[in-house]
């Protein structure tokens, strides 16, 4: 006697209970159905719709009387992608949209009254994905960053007038005013110290030129 085993599973989504399958829309999901090929393969199909006494109400993939290649399916996203050959009959269906959520029928013929092996799978597909895991939301953390402040650099800049050309330089320039400003201190106070050695030095030099009167 052939046995079946149906197993669910949901790629990138999360399987729902033992019967239940969850999808977001532009994902992928995984409906496996599975059957022992000891006395070998045979025929199955996956319909819409809960399984019917035989075969599946509105069908969506078949494969031939012998159960070793699929010879029809609905839609190019509906596919067997696993080993058919060793009773592999898992349904993949690629591109979910909201439309395909439903009640799903795999089923396997077995020769004889009311042998056939069937499982009643229901999909749900959501616009967004849903995780089910421990989720840790971390707080915002927001850093305010002053802007760095720089000398202030001027660059003289030439205008050209006619045959005349005249250097415009910024009227706020801070750091060359106070350099110009030591500048001229030094020079007064350079002056003011030479004054006295000039006056001495010229006072010399007169008297060398100018002979004594006897």
């Amino acid at each position: 006697m052939k046995l079946c085993t149906c197993v669910l599973l949901l790629l990138p989504a999360l399987s729902v209970g033992a019967e239940h399958v969850r999808g977001s829309v532009g994902g992928t999901v995984i409906l496996p159905c599975t059957y022992s090929v000891t006395g070998g393969t045979t025929s199955m199909c996956w319909g819409l719709g809960h399984c019917p006494k035989s075969k599946c109400l509105d069908q969506i993939l078949g494969t031939d009387s012998d159960g070793k290649k699929v010879i029809w399916h609905k839609s190019e996203r509906y596919r067997l992608l696993g080993k058919i050959k060793q009773g592999d009959v898992s349904l993949t269906i690629t591109e979910l949209t909201l439309s395909d959520s439903g009640t799903y029928c795999c089923r396997v013929e077995i020769p004889g009254w009311f042998n056939d092996l069937k499982m009643e799978i229901q999909v749900s597909v959501d616009e967004e994905e849903e995780y089910f895991d421990d989720i840790v939301i971390l707080p915002k953390v927001f850093a305010v960053f002053a802007p760095e402040r720089k000398a202030l650099q001027v660059h003289p800049t030439t205008v050209t007038q006619g045959n005349q050309e005249t250097k415009v330089t910024d009227p706020l320039d801070p750091v060359k005013e106070n350099e110009q400003i030591s500048v001229n201190i030094i020079r007064i106070v350079l002056i003011f110290s030479l004054l006295p050695l000039a006056l001495i030095i010229f006072m010399c030099t007169h008297r060398l030129l100018v002979p004594n009167k006897q």
